[in-house]
Protein backbone atom coordinates (compact mmCIF):
# COMPACT_ATOMS: atom_id res chain seq x y z
CA UNK A 1 0.00 0.00 0.00
CA UNK A 2 1.34 3.53 -1.05
CA UNK A 3 0.87 5.87 2.14
CA UNK A 4 0.53 9.37 1.08
CA UNK A 5 0.39 11.74 4.42
CA UNK A 6 1.87 11.65 7.98
CA UNK A 7 0.77 13.09 10.84
CA UNK A 8 1.75 13.18 14.39
CA UNK A 9 -0.56 12.23 17.60
CA UNK A 10 -0.20 14.49 20.84
CA UNK A 11 -1.67 12.01 22.90
CA UNK A 12 -4.48 14.47 24.13
CA UNK A 13 -7.07 14.01 20.74
CA UNK A 14 -5.04 16.04 18.41
CA UNK A 15 -2.89 15.76 15.32
CA UNK A 16 -0.17 17.95 14.48
CA UNK A 17 0.58 17.98 10.46
CA UNK A 18 1.51 19.97 7.37
CA UNK A 19 -1.31 20.01 5.28
CA UNK A 20 -1.65 22.98 2.53
CA UNK A 21 -1.74 25.76 2.66
CA UNK A 22 0.12 25.28 6.80
CA UNK A 23 1.11 23.29 9.73
CA UNK A 24 -2.09 22.99 11.91
CA UNK A 25 -3.57 20.69 14.45
CA UNK A 26 -6.56 18.39 13.31
CA UNK A 27 -8.65 16.46 15.77
CA UNK A 28 -8.13 12.51 15.29
CA UNK A 29 -11.79 12.20 14.71
CA UNK A 30 -11.12 13.72 11.28
CA UNK A 31 -8.52 10.59 10.80
CA UNK A 32 -11.06 8.47 11.03
CA UNK A 33 -13.54 6.70 8.89
CA UNK A 34 -15.26 8.38 6.57
CA UNK A 35 -12.71 11.32 6.24
CA UNK A 36 -10.14 8.90 6.09
CA UNK A 37 -10.30 5.08 4.60
CA UNK A 38 -7.15 4.02 5.33
CA UNK A 39 -4.91 5.07 8.38
CA UNK A 40 -1.90 3.01 9.82
CA UNK A 41 -0.69 4.42 13.69
CA UNK A 42 2.73 3.69 14.38
CA UNK A 43 4.80 4.53 17.54
CA UNK A 44 9.17 4.62 17.22
CA UNK A 45 9.82 2.13 19.20
CA UNK A 46 11.59 3.14 22.41
CA UNK A 47 10.78 6.35 22.85
CA UNK A 48 10.29 7.45 26.38
CA UNK A 49 7.16 10.26 27.49
CA UNK A 50 9.69 12.86 27.90
CA UNK A 51 11.11 12.31 24.48
CA UNK A 52 7.87 12.02 23.45
CA UNK A 53 6.74 15.68 24.63
CA UNK A 54 9.74 16.73 23.26
CA UNK A 55 8.50 15.78 20.01
CA UNK A 56 5.03 17.15 19.87
CA UNK A 57 6.60 20.34 21.59
CA UNK A 58 8.54 21.12 18.37
CA UNK A 59 5.89 19.79 16.40
CA UNK A 60 3.35 22.04 18.39
CA UNK A 61 5.73 25.28 17.65
CA UNK A 62 5.81 24.92 13.86
CA UNK A 63 1.83 25.56 13.70
CA UNK A 64 0.95 27.86 11.03
CA UNK A 65 4.54 27.44 9.54
CA UNK A 66 4.11 27.16 6.08
CA UNK A 67 3.62 24.35 3.78
CA UNK A 68 6.49 23.15 1.62
CA UNK A 69 5.94 23.21 -1.58
CA UNK A 70 9.81 21.82 -2.51
CA UNK A 71 8.86 18.60 -1.34
CA UNK A 72 12.00 17.37 -3.06
CA UNK A 73 14.12 17.58 -0.49
CA UNK A 74 14.35 17.76 3.19
CA UNK A 75 15.61 20.22 6.32
CA UNK A 76 15.55 20.25 9.41
CA UNK A 77 16.37 23.93 9.49
CA UNK A 78 13.93 24.98 7.39
CA UNK A 79 10.63 27.37 7.92
CA UNK A 80 8.36 25.18 5.84
CA UNK A 81 7.12 21.84 6.12
CA UNK A 82 5.40 19.15 4.00
CA UNK A 83 4.24 16.33 6.01
CA UNK A 84 6.77 13.61 6.35
CA UNK A 85 9.99 16.16 6.59
CA UNK A 86 8.00 17.47 9.84
CA UNK A 87 7.39 13.77 11.11
CA UNK A 88 11.17 13.14 10.34
CA UNK A 89 12.88 16.35 11.58
CA UNK A 90 10.62 16.37 15.15
CA UNK A 91 12.12 12.89 15.85
CA UNK A 92 16.13 13.45 14.41
CA UNK A 93 15.97 16.42 16.89
CA UNK A 94 15.95 14.07 19.47
CA UNK A 95 18.08 11.26 17.86
CA UNK A 96 15.97 9.10 15.67
CA UNK A 97 16.15 8.98 12.24
CA UNK A 98 13.72 7.34 10.11
CA UNK A 99 15.16 8.20 7.01
CA UNK A 100 18.76 8.51 7.26
CA UNK A 101 19.17 8.77 3.42
CA UNK A 102 19.85 12.94 2.66
CA UNK A 103 17.49 12.68 0.17
CA UNK A 104 13.40 13.88 0.31
CA UNK A 105 11.64 11.31 2.78
CA UNK A 106 8.36 9.76 1.44
CA UNK A 107 5.38 9.34 3.78
CA UNK A 108 6.01 5.18 2.72
CA UNK A 109 9.41 5.14 4.43
CA UNK A 110 8.28 6.27 8.08
CA UNK A 111 5.52 4.06 7.71
CA UNK A 112 7.87 1.23 6.79
CA UNK A 113 11.05 2.18 9.01
CA UNK A 114 12.64 -0.56 11.14
CA UNK A 115 12.29 2.21 13.81
CA UNK A 116 8.55 1.89 14.13
CA UNK A 117 5.81 -0.75 15.36
CA UNK A 118 2.09 -1.01 14.17
CA UNK A 119 -0.25 -0.47 16.94
CA UNK A 120 -3.50 0.28 15.08
CA UNK A 121 -4.78 0.87 12.19
CA UNK A 122 -8.26 1.02 9.91
CA UNK A 123 -8.30 0.53 6.26
CA UNK A 124 -11.93 0.32 5.04
CA UNK A 125 -11.42 0.97 1.20
CA UNK A 126 -8.31 1.56 -0.97
CA UNK A 127 -7.91 2.52 -4.45
CA UNK A 128 -4.54 3.63 -5.83
CA UNK A 129 -4.96 7.24 -7.06
CA UNK A 130 -5.20 7.62 -10.93
CA UNK A 131 -2.60 8.44 -13.36
CA UNK A 132 -4.18 9.35 -15.89
CA UNK A 133 -5.53 12.93 -15.16
CA UNK A 134 -2.31 14.87 -16.38
CA UNK A 135 -3.00 18.17 -17.26
CA UNK A 136 -0.45 19.96 -19.97
CA UNK A 137 0.21 22.90 -21.80
CA UNK A 138 2.22 23.19 -24.97
CA UNK A 139 3.46 26.52 -26.48
CA UNK A 140 4.59 26.31 -30.02
CA UNK A 141 8.32 28.02 -30.74
CA UNK A 142 8.20 31.63 -29.88
CA UNK A 143 10.13 34.02 -27.51
CA UNK A 144 7.37 33.81 -25.00
CA UNK A 145 7.05 32.79 -21.55
CA UNK A 146 3.94 30.83 -19.51
CA UNK A 147 2.57 31.70 -16.23
CA UNK A 148 -0.55 29.31 -15.07
CA UNK A 149 -2.23 30.18 -11.84
CA UNK A 150 -4.19 27.40 -10.46
CA UNK A 151 -7.50 26.88 -9.00
CA UNK A 152 -6.37 27.02 -5.60
CA UNK A 153 -4.03 30.69 -6.61
CA UNK A 154 -0.86 28.99 -6.97
CA UNK A 155 1.14 29.83 -9.72
CA UNK A 156 3.85 27.83 -12.28
CA UNK A 157 6.30 29.37 -14.63
CA UNK A 158 9.43 29.76 -15.68
CA UNK A 159 10.92 31.41 -12.51
CA UNK A 160 7.94 30.39 -10.06
CA UNK A 161 7.38 27.01 -9.17
CA UNK A 162 4.61 27.26 -6.30
CA UNK A 163 2.52 23.63 -7.83
CA UNK A 164 3.78 20.14 -6.54
CA UNK A 165 3.63 17.75 -8.40
CA UNK A 166 4.54 19.92 -11.94
CA UNK A 167 7.27 20.37 -14.61
CA UNK A 168 8.13 23.51 -16.45
CA UNK A 169 10.65 23.07 -19.08
CA UNK A 170 12.42 24.73 -22.27
CA UNK A 171 13.29 21.61 -24.77
CA UNK A 172 13.54 21.32 -28.24
CA UNK A 173 11.45 18.19 -28.55
CA UNK A 174 11.54 17.86 -32.23
CA UNK A 175 15.17 18.37 -32.75
CA UNK A 176 14.73 21.28 -35.11
CA UNK A 177 17.02 23.74 -33.39
CA UNK A 178 14.36 25.62 -31.54
CA UNK A 179 12.95 25.18 -28.30
CA UNK A 180 9.16 24.74 -27.23
CA UNK A 181 7.51 25.55 -23.52
CA UNK A 182 6.01 22.12 -21.75
CA UNK A 183 3.95 23.03 -18.56
CA UNK A 184 2.61 19.69 -16.87
CA UNK A 185 0.73 19.05 -13.84
CA UNK A 186 0.81 15.53 -13.47
CA UNK A 187 -2.21 15.66 -10.79
CA UNK A 188 -4.19 18.19 -11.73
CA UNK A 189 -6.87 19.99 -9.49
CA UNK A 190 -10.91 20.30 -10.46
CA UNK A 191 -11.23 24.09 -11.28
CA UNK A 192 -10.56 26.89 -13.72
CA UNK A 193 -6.60 27.72 -14.63
CA UNK A 194 -5.58 30.85 -16.33
CA UNK A 195 -2.54 30.66 -18.65
CA UNK A 196 -0.80 34.54 -19.21
CA UNK A 197 1.49 34.47 -22.00
CA UNK A 198 4.30 36.65 -21.53
CA UNK A 199 6.69 37.90 -24.75
CA UNK A 200 10.27 37.91 -23.93
CA UNK A 201 12.74 41.45 -24.66
CA UNK A 202 13.92 40.00 -27.79
CA UNK A 203 9.83 39.01 -29.16
CA UNK A 204 9.00 41.21 -31.95
CA UNK A 205 5.91 42.21 -32.72
CA UNK A 206 5.34 39.55 -35.51
CA UNK A 207 6.65 36.58 -33.79
CA UNK A 208 3.57 34.01 -33.81
CA UNK A 209 2.86 31.67 -31.13
CA UNK A 210 0.45 28.50 -30.47
CA UNK A 211 -0.65 27.24 -27.42
CA UNK A 212 -2.13 23.49 -26.79
CA UNK A 213 -4.20 21.99 -24.02
CA UNK A 214 -4.54 18.69 -23.43
CA UNK A 215 -6.24 16.68 -20.56
CA UNK A 216 -6.04 13.13 -20.03
CA UNK A 217 -7.95 12.49 -17.75
CA UNK A 218 -10.98 13.48 -20.27
CA UNK A 219 -8.75 12.44 -23.29
CA UNK A 220 -9.43 15.95 -24.87
CA UNK A 221 -7.79 18.70 -26.49
CA UNK A 222 -8.36 22.58 -26.93
CA UNK A 223 -6.16 24.71 -29.14
CA UNK A 224 -6.52 27.75 -27.41
CA UNK A 225 -4.03 29.97 -30.02
CA UNK A 226 -2.65 29.23 -33.36
CA UNK A 227 -0.42 31.36 -34.76
CA UNK A 228 -0.95 33.99 -33.41
CA UNK A 229 1.26 37.44 -33.59
CA UNK A 230 2.58 38.65 -30.70
CA UNK A 231 1.05 42.14 -30.74
CA UNK A 232 -2.53 40.28 -30.36
CA UNK A 233 -1.51 38.56 -27.34
CA UNK A 234 -5.22 38.97 -25.66
CA UNK A 235 -5.37 41.50 -22.29
CA UNK A 236 -6.71 38.65 -19.95
CA UNK A 237 -5.47 34.95 -19.57
CA UNK A 238 -6.42 31.70 -21.48
CA UNK A 239 -8.67 30.50 -19.05
CA UNK A 240 -9.43 26.42 -18.99
CA UNK A 241 -11.64 24.10 -16.96
CA UNK A 242 -10.46 20.87 -15.37
CA UNK A 243 -13.69 18.84 -14.79
CA UNK A 244 -13.90 16.56 -11.71
CA UNK A 245 -12.31 13.11 -12.79
CA UNK A 246 -15.14 10.95 -13.93
CA UNK A 247 -15.42 6.88 -13.27
CA UNK A 248 -17.79 7.22 -16.66
CA UNK A 249 -15.54 7.26 -19.10
CA UNK A 250 -12.59 4.80 -20.37
CA UNK A 251 -8.63 6.34 -19.56
CA UNK A 252 -7.47 6.87 -22.44
CA UNK A 253 -4.20 4.68 -23.48
CA UNK A 254 -0.58 4.46 -20.95
CA UNK A 255 1.92 5.12 -24.16
CA UNK A 256 4.33 4.86 -21.08
CA UNK A 257 4.53 3.12 -17.92
CA UNK A 258 7.66 2.41 -15.61
CA UNK A 259 7.91 -0.81 -13.52
CA UNK A 260 8.72 -0.59 -10.64
CA UNK A 261 7.82 2.51 -8.95
CA UNK A 262 9.66 3.51 -6.95
CA UNK A 263 12.56 2.16 -8.47
CA UNK A 264 14.84 0.18 -6.19
CA UNK A 265 18.50 -0.91 -6.79
CA UNK A 266 17.31 -3.42 -9.41
CA UNK A 267 16.27 -1.12 -11.85
CA UNK A 268 12.87 -0.55 -14.06
CA UNK A 269 11.55 -0.83 -17.27
CA UNK A 270 9.62 1.27 -19.36
CA UNK A 271 6.75 -0.34 -21.04
CA UNK A 272 5.66 1.47 -24.21
CA UNK A 273 2.82 1.57 -26.38
CA UNK A 274 3.89 4.05 -29.62
CA UNK A 275 1.01 4.96 -32.04
CA UNK A 276 1.59 3.20 -35.58
CA UNK A 277 1.80 6.31 -37.47
CA UNK A 278 4.76 7.52 -35.18
CA UNK A 279 7.97 7.61 -37.23
CA UNK A 280 10.82 9.13 -34.27
CA UNK A 281 10.52 8.80 -30.64
CA UNK A 282 12.40 9.17 -27.69
CA UNK A 283 12.27 8.85 -23.90
CA UNK A 284 13.02 11.90 -21.66
CA UNK A 285 13.54 12.24 -17.79
CA UNK A 286 13.68 15.60 -15.87
CA UNK A 287 14.54 16.37 -12.55
CA UNK A 288 11.48 17.95 -10.51
CA UNK A 289 12.87 21.20 -11.28
CA UNK A 290 12.56 20.77 -14.75
CA UNK A 291 16.53 19.84 -15.67
CA UNK A 292 16.67 17.26 -18.52
CA UNK A 293 18.78 14.70 -17.18
CA UNK A 294 18.62 11.72 -19.53
CA UNK A 295 17.21 10.84 -22.76
CA UNK A 296 17.35 7.69 -25.40
CA UNK A 297 15.72 7.50 -28.86
CA UNK A 298 13.03 4.61 -28.80
CA UNK A 299 13.05 2.41 -31.90
CA UNK A 300 9.72 2.46 -34.28
CA UNK A 301 8.01 -0.27 -32.85
CA UNK A 302 9.57 -1.38 -29.33
CA UNK A 303 7.38 -2.32 -26.78
CA UNK A 304 10.06 -1.68 -24.11
CA UNK A 305 12.94 0.83 -22.60
CA UNK A 306 15.52 -1.23 -22.38
CA UNK A 307 14.77 -4.03 -25.41
CA UNK A 308 16.17 -6.39 -22.65
CA UNK A 309 17.01 -6.45 -19.12
CA UNK A 310 15.96 -3.38 -16.84
CA UNK A 311 17.90 0.17 -16.26
CA UNK A 312 19.20 1.63 -13.78
CA UNK A 313 18.72 5.21 -13.83
CA UNK A 314 21.62 7.07 -14.80
CA UNK A 315 22.30 10.91 -16.46
CA UNK A 316 23.92 10.94 -19.72
CA UNK A 317 27.38 10.84 -18.25
CA UNK A 318 26.25 7.73 -17.01
CA UNK A 319 26.44 8.94 -12.98
CA UNK A 320 23.50 7.26 -11.08
CA UNK A 321 20.82 9.84 -10.54
CA UNK A 322 20.00 10.39 -6.88
CA UNK A 323 17.14 9.48 -4.64
CA UNK A 324 14.05 11.49 -5.55
CA UNK A 325 10.80 12.15 -7.83
CA UNK A 326 11.24 12.77 -11.44
CA UNK A 327 9.07 13.07 -14.26
CA UNK A 328 9.48 11.25 -17.55
CA UNK A 329 8.59 12.56 -20.99
CA UNK A 330 7.71 10.19 -23.90
CA UNK A 331 7.93 12.28 -27.40
CA UNK A 332 6.45 11.08 -30.72
CA UNK A 333 7.67 12.77 -33.86
CA UNK A 334 8.24 16.19 -31.80
CA UNK A 335 5.25 15.68 -29.60
CA UNK A 336 4.36 14.55 -26.16
CA UNK A 337 2.58 11.41 -26.50
CA UNK A 338 3.01 10.16 -22.80
CA UNK A 339 3.90 11.33 -19.46
CA UNK A 340 4.53 10.24 -15.78
CA UNK A 341 6.31 10.62 -12.55
CA UNK A 342 8.16 8.07 -11.16
CA UNK A 343 10.66 8.28 -7.53
CA UNK A 344 14.18 6.24 -7.34
CA UNK A 345 14.62 4.96 -4.11
CA UNK A 346 17.52 2.85 -3.91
Amino acid sequence: MDWTHVGIYDGNGWIIEAYKPNVKRSTIESWDYPEKVAVKIVRVIGVTQFWADSVISFAESQIEHPYDLKFFQKSMTGDSWYCSELAWAAYKRIGIDLDPDPFVVFPDEIAESSLVEVIGEHIEYWEPPPDSNDLLAYLGKCPIDLLITDPDGLRMGPSVEEVTDSLYVEEDFDEDGETHILVLFLDPKPGRYSIEVIPRDEAQPTDRYSLIVKNRGTDSEILLANQVPIANIPMDPYEVEVPEASTDVNPPTQRVQVGSNPISSAGCIFWLDLPENVTQAKLMIFSITGGLVFETQIETGALRFPSAGSWNPVDQDGVPLANGPYIYVLIGDGKVIGQGKMVIQR
